[in-house]
């Protein structure tokens, strides 16, 4: 369990301010009572609200006690006016409605012998005494006059002291909201467009939504969210789209930003580096039907042409140049270095001498691995060969020869282009037939593509600026959507929305154009990060089928929201993860090499990162193979029930509940051992269907003094969240059978004389240095590739097929299973805090928000070596009278080959 305490002080005015639970989300409600000059309430009057932009009109009668109330208003500029016998019109102008706002308006008559109408401006109370939630609304004017990098508008959340900016490494193809919301996850956020869903599900992260022109206003709620909400335990971002009005508008727009007029990268390595990034567009709206129908219609197009920057060799690779005397100069770590300056004297030594053996070979093993590494060959001294300094030694007659894959590190120093082109099209359609019946009709498409791309998914080590051009990415996505929404205002108290959305995204994420971005990937942390990026290719595309209906009903002191959601979501995916193989490479004892670790009372320095490379002896090499390509279809069902209830005119108690279901994919497994294997293990493909997801909310706002200046909110609920679909992808796909992940350490080279040496010497170093060319076709070896072949049909390494072939193996293959008990996340929040307007719209508001995540899905190894049994087994196949000499001597020095030679003790 995760919990995050907040405490936040902040300074409220007019427009920004804490959201109410059950506030709706495309709209705002405006509620108020109608008094006369003593303070009496007027019953029966007539209220009329228009919108200034669309003139578009709601009536409603004051109840028995004066109230009125507006169940379900757009955003926007209003005037109010009011009529009852006796009584002059009162028309009110400048009423400003936001998003999920609960405006509350009072209105005081006068007498009609006074005057015939009274005219007067006046906005909603600034303190909002009914509301219990947290939230910020983002209105047009901040969006229109804020500075914001790239215009991507969403960031204006980060105004919010409860949100902070996602710092989870970057996945790729696998990115999140970017939205940290009270400590949760930046997957467990909810993005809504005008109601509905803007959430990739395949990953948890946003969708494609609407060019910032498009956007009127939208609203972050962090904490106490209503019933009507569901699927995220962070946060929700509720997005409300422009609409046209009754007067024919256009804008254009365009930015340029080019290397000429603004200042260098500081962490270029290149002078004046390629830089010019221009974004424009236009909107155009107005009436197609004045006061019933209107358009607006919004483009915007991104084009950059970029630099990125590498770091690559800045610091020539941690190496330092090392001159010996009638030998030649050479390429060492600063240790290395002190270590041949303090003991110079034993290259004078005869040859015959163990020193001066020792202190050669240890300069072959530095010099020409580091010469290896950066060139791809030894230095003239030992002869320029290009042959991996542990297995191409002075006393080796023939040289094995390095991969065509492999590159060294030299060629791959210096910037890489960065592009990418994005367009953006919207055009929102609103038809009014009469003040009962409204209809929204909204399209949009995004078609992008971003080449450049880097991530850092492999760990705290891989730093920006260390990824070659080869170990960038690319991604292109075709994104677009249809939703359409019905506003039926039944009677004065009655409201219903029903909405439908229909939308697509096809991704493409792919490894970089540069001719190595193909090859194995190779982590050398803290220098170099080179080869196919790990997490490409995936293709995939995610539909979305939307149904939501709400019901809004207004009943004495009740006001009652209730409906449905449902959205059914089929997915088709590849998902190659691994599939192009990665190595890693650390630093290496020279112990490894039977070499000694301390000399002449000094500890001999380790063998780099960089030179272990040029060694070719990689720490370990992980690759996925198998078939990559899986589809299914989720399903999620949300139902909610909430009431706001009027307890007395200064205290509302809202409650509710929300119930989630998801009919979740669940596969059976692809044979009967790996049947039996998930039923030991307690784990599955797919994600198990978690049925008892009930989410109670419950808050209390009280207006002490009864004059809407001070409110105390208080709110307590749970907020299930929604697993991201690709966890059934992975767990069905690298399922440690159809395709699972394999993983081999590091070991001496070896020849390959025979296909039962070369199973016997399967390791990360003979894999690297394409050694194991004798290994049978079933095993698809690629020497100048350093992999295996991941797709080809039927390898001995899916479904088990290496069990009957023998193949030891030190680590179990693995994947992504989900366990059987997984259950969905939740949290629980609460808040509890008091706000007092200041005047001169400022209020002061000061809470205290708390946020506990439960079920957070982690990763176990729920499949670890049992090492004891492993050396039991060979000890008792070494004690077996029955074996020869001979016998033992093929497995006698590794546990892991007893079964492959038949023997297979109990």
């Amino acid at each position: 369990m995760r919990r995050i305490f907040h405490i936040t002080l902040l300074l409220s005015v007019l427009g920004i301010s804490p959201a109410f639970p059950q506030s709706p989300s495309t709209g705002a409600q405006l509620s108020g009572t109608i008094l006369d000059p003593n303070g009496a309430v007027v019953p029966g009057a007539t209220v009329t609200l228009r919108s200034d932009t669309t003139g578009v009109e709601q009536s409603t009668t004051a109840d028995a006690s004066g109230q009125y109330a507006f169940l379900l208003v757009p955003a926007g500029q209003y005037t109010l006016t009011v009529e009852a016998a006796g009584f002059s019109k009162l028309t009110d102008t400048g009423v400003t409605l936001t998003v999920g706002q609960l405006a509350k308006l009072p209105l005081t008559l006068q007498l009609a012998t006074v005057t015939a109408e009274v005219s007067v401006t006046s906005d909603a109370q600034l303190v909002e005494t009914t509301r219990i939630s947290v939230a910020t609304t983002v209105d047009q004017t901040r969006i229109d006059n804020l500075p914001i990098n790239g215009r991507n508008y969403i960031n204006f959340t980060l105004t919010n002291s409860q949100v902070a900016r996602d710092t989870a490494p970057s996945i790729g193809a696998a990115p999140t909201s970017g939205l940290n919301v009270g400590g949760q996850r930046a997957r467990a956020n909810l993005v809504n467009v005008d109601g509905a869903d803007a959430v990739d599900n395949s990953v948890n992260g946003v969708r494609s939504t609407v060019s910032q022109e498009a956007v009127q206003e939208f609203q972050i709620i962090t904490n106490g969210y209503a019933p009507e909400y569901g699927r995220a335990s962070g946060g929700v971002v509720n997005i409300v789209t422009r609409s046209g009005t009754d007067v024919l508008h256009g804008k254009a727009f365009g930015y340029l930003r080019n290397r000429k007029i603004q200042a260098v990268n500081p962490f270029s390595t290149e002078k004046d580096p390629a830089y010019t990034r221009v974004q424009s567009g236009f909107t155009l709206s107005g009436p197609l039907k004045k006061d019933k129908t209107f358009y607006f219609l919004s483009f915007e197009n991104t084009r950059r042409h970029e630099t990125g920057f590498s770091s690559i060799g800045a610091n020539n690779f941690g190496l330092t140049p090392l001159a010996v005397p009638g030998v030649g100069t050479f390429q060492v770590t600063p240790a290395q270095a002190e270590f041949f300056a303090a003991n110079a004297g034993a290259l004078a030594l005869p040859p015959t001498d163990p020193r001066y053996q020792f202190l050669a070979s240890y300069l072959f093993a530095t010099g020409a691995s580091a010469a290896v590494a950066t060139t791809g060959a030894q230095p003239a001294a030992f002869g320029g060969r290009r042959g991996f300094a542990s297995s191409c030694t002075p006393l080796t007659l023939v040289c094995a020869p390095l991969p065509a894959s492999f590159v060294p590190l030299n060629s791959v120093r210096g910037n890489f282009p960065v592009f990418e082109g994005t367009s953006i099209y919207s055009l929102r359609l609103d038809h009014h037939f009469n003040s009962s019946h409204q209809v929204m009709l909204r399209g949009s498409a995004s078609p992008s593509t971003v080449t450049g791309i880097q991530v850092n998914a492999q760990g705290a080590a891989q730093n920006f600026g260390q990824n070659a051009f080869s170990r960038t990415s690319q991604q292109t996505f075709r994104d677009a959507g249809v939703t359409a929404q019905h506003t039926w205002t039944i009677s004065a108290n009655k409201v219903n929305e029903l909405r439908f959305q229909y939308a697509r995204r096809g991704l493409l994420y792919t490894y970089s154009p540069d001719p190595a971005g193909g090859d194995v990937a190779v982590n050398i942390p803290g220098f170099a990060f080179i080869g196919r990026e790990p997490y490409s290719f995936v293709r995939r595309t995610e539909q979305r089928y939307q149904f939501t209906d709400n019901f809004l009903w207004a009943r004495g002191s009740h006001i009652v929201k209730f409906g449905a959601d449902v959205n059914h979501l089929p997915l088709t995916a590849d998902f190659t993860v691994n599939f192009g193989g990665v190595y890693n490479f650390g630093e290496i004892s020279p112990g490894a090499f039977g070499l000694p670790t301390t000399f002449g009372g000094l500890t001999v320095p380790n063998f780099s990162p960089v030179q272990a490379y040029g060694l070719g002896v990689p720490q370990v090499f992980i690759q996925g193979i198998g078939n990559p390509h899986q589809s299914f279809s989720n399903t999620a069902l949300g139902l909610f029930a909430q009431d706001s209830w009027r307890l007395r005119p200064n205290l509302t108690l809202n409650y509710g509940a929300r119930y989630d279901v998801e009919f979740t994919p669940v596969f059976s497994a692809v044979n009967e051992i790996s049947r039996k294997a998930q039923d030991v293990l307690g784990i599955v493909k797919g994600i198990p269907r978690d049925t008892d997801n009930i989410a109670p909310r419950i808050g209390l706002a009280w207006d002490p003094g009864n004059n809407g200046k001070t409110v105390i909110r208080s709110s307590y609920g749970m907020f299930y969240g929604h697993p991201l679909l690709a966890l059934a992808f992975d767990s069905a796909v690298a399922d440690g059978s159809g395709a699972p992940q394999f993983a081999w350490t590091g070991g001496a080279p070896a020849p390959c004389t025979s296909p039962a040496a070369g199973i016997a010497n399967i390791n990360a170093t003979n894999i690297f240095q394409g050694l194991l060319g004798c290994l049978p076709p079933g095993f698809g070896y690629l020497p100048n590739e350093q992999r295996f072949n991941a797709l080809l049909p039927n390898s001995i390494f899916i479904n088990q097929n290496y069990l009957g072939a023998g193949l030891p193996l030190s680590i179990l293959p693995f994947g992504f299973p989900t366990g059987k008990n997984f259950e969905f996340s939740y949290s629980e929040q609460a808040n509890l805090g008091i706000e007092r307007e200041l005047g001169h719209d400022i209020a002061l508001n000061a809470s205290y928000n708390f946020n506990a995540g439960h079920h957070l899905n982690r990763p176990l190894d729920v499949n670890a070596p049992v090492y004891s049994a492993l050396i039991s087994n060979w000890q008792a196949a070494m004690s077996d009278q029955a074996l020869t000499a001979t016998q033992k001597a093929a497995f006698a020095t590794s546990p892991l080959l007893v079964n492959q030679f038949g023997v297979s003790p109990t």
